[in-house]
């Protein structure tokens, strides 16, 4: 707990925008009763922290920098990281396009 309240005041302190509204957007996905919603929420925060602002090839984008990351921190689960990131992206792409 200690541990998570340190990390908070960090982020708290931060005052950047794109952080501000990842942070909003993620916050909105864990609170969300709506399945579709909280995916959107959740890509949306991602897209926000891990893209480059160029509409191409966003989920590949994705994909590559969150495995990049967490291959930073443990890099047995980039793979994995990888793959959920696929599974999700795939499905906000089926709810924005109406599948």
């Amino acid at each position: 707990m200690r541990e998570t309240a340190t990390v908070l005041k960090r982020v708290a302190a931060i005052e950047e925008e794109r952080l501000t509204l990842a942070l909003r957007r993620m916050n909105g996905a864990m609170i969300r009763s709506d399945v579709a919603d909280t995916i959107l929420d959740a890509t949306i925060a991602l897209e926000v922290l891990l893209s480059d602002g160029d509409s191409q090839a966003v989920g590949y984008k994705l994909r590559l920098r969150a495995g990049a990351l967490v291959k930073l921190i443990e890099p047995e689960g980039a793979v994995a990281v990888s793959a959920a990131i696929k599974q999700i992206y795939d499905a906000r792409s089926r709810i924005v396009h109406g599948a």
